[in-house]
This record gives structure tokens, sequence and C-alpha cells, in this order.
């Protein structure tokens, strides 16, 4: 797929082609590196690059078992995107991205049980401690996390103990003190 542009010697991938050409990985570089790349653009202020490109390639990718193989580690490194405290300004749209491509994740794993129970509980915490201490809700945090929570119990790895956290982790976070109404089917 032609989709880069030359930077100084170098190829850059033109990533607002990626979805027009059905999500074909771009021909070229490794996988780790396009990784890398989209991974920034999580907390990108753009809202085209964060929202229509990084978080739709990411998914469509796990969707299409592209990552079956380093799910684990891919799971790991989306994770950290939960407590991404920099830039300052940007910071919660990465935190949001990578709840919404983490949910992918665990969906992908619902279907083809590619991941290992205990990492799968860990990400569950993960966004659990995320989604309870997140105070800026204006990028859809609640509805995000409440979705990717939503993947989380549909895990069969899910018990009773951990169905009832969830449950615990949202009734905390509809009665927790908001700036401003929700606005983004939160109610949903």
């Amino acid at each position: 797929m032609r989709g880069y542009v030359a930077v100084e010697g170098l190829m850059v991938v033109d990533w607002r082609r990626v979805p027009a050409a059905d999500f074909r990985i771009p021909e070229g570089a490794g996988l780790a590196d396009l990784t890398a790349e989209l991974t920034g653009l999580l907390g990108d202020p753009d809202p085209a690059l964060r929202s229509e490109v990084a978080v739709p390639v990411l998914t469509t990718w796990i969707e299409r078992g592209v990552y079956d193989d380093l799910m684990v580690g891919l799971g790991d490194g989306i994770a950290t995107g939960l407590t991404a405290t920099r830039p300052a300004d940007r910071a919660v749209l990465r935190r949001t991205s990578s709840a919404a491509v983490l949910g992918a994740v665990l969906a992908r794993d619902n279907r083809r049980t590619l991941v290992p129970r205990e990492k799968v509980l860990e990400w569950g915490d993960r966004l659990a401690t995320w989604l309870l201490a997140e105070t800026e809700l204006g990028a859809g945090a609640i509805a995000v996390g409440a979705d990717a929570l939503g993947e989380l119990v549909a895990s069969p790895r899910c018990g009773r103990g951990e169905l009832r956290a969830v449950l615990d982790v949202l009734g905390e976070r509809v009665v927790a003190d908001t700036t401003g109404p929700w606005q983004a089917g939160e109610a949903d």
C-alpha cells in the first residue's frame, strides 16, 4: 500500500490513508514501529487522528488478528496509557483512547482465548482503577470505560467475585461527584 511520505530521508506513514485502504497494514515498516506510532496518536489533540485513525486502526487490526501472537505485550503497553499524565493537556485523551483499545483487546481475547486469566484480571483492575480516578469526563471517559468493562465482564475468565467487583466500581462511579453533566451516552 502506498501511504508513505518522505521526511528527511525517513518514510513516515500517512495514517489518514489507512482507514480508506480497508485498514491494510502499510508495507515496508515493522509492526512494532507502526504500533508505537499509533499508540502515540492515542493522545493526539487532533480528534481526527485520535478517533478516526489511531483508535479505529488499532481496534481493526486487533479484531483481524494482527496482534494475536503479541496480545499480552500489546495489552500491557496499551494499559500503561491508562495512567498517562503527560502532557497534561492531552493526558485524558490518551487515557480514554487507551481504555477503548484495551476494550478491543479484551473483546478479541473473549473470542479467541489468547491471554492468561491473570492478565485479563490485571487489565480489569487497571481499567477499574482508571475509571474510578478519572476526573476529566469531557472526553467520554465514562462511556468508554463502561464499554471496556463490558468486555471484561463478558470474559469467561470473570467469576462471581470479579463481576461483583465491577458492579461495585460502576456503582461508585455513578454516584461520584462530577464537574458537569455526562454527555456521551453514559446513561446507556
